[in-house]
């Protein structure tokens, strides 16, 4: 799931807060971007864009699950273990 939630604008900017889903939850995030860009983008330009950056979100949020599930496991002698 990917939605586009609010667009808030800024002097320059276009805040665009954009929910997705991720393993079962429900994450918002906010990005900005430029006026100037986004008057030449079309609709399948700003699916895109929002796209790439729930993708950037997702990816952040996998690698934090790693780094999570290794945080015990990092230099020890798995031979070694019971």
């Amino acid at each position: 799931m990917l939605k586009i939630k609010e667009v808030e604008r800024t002097t320059k900017f276009a805040m665009v807060l954009i929910d997705f889903d991720w393993k079962g939850e429900i994450y918002t995030i906010k990005r900005g971007i430029s006026l100037q860009k986004l008057a030449d983008m079309t609709e399948d330009d700003i699916k895109k864009w929002a796209k790439e950056k729930v993708t950037e979100a997702r990816d952040k949020l996998a690698e934090e699950a790693t780094k999570e599930k290794f945080k015990n496991l990092i230099g020890v002698n798995l031979e070694e273990e019971g």
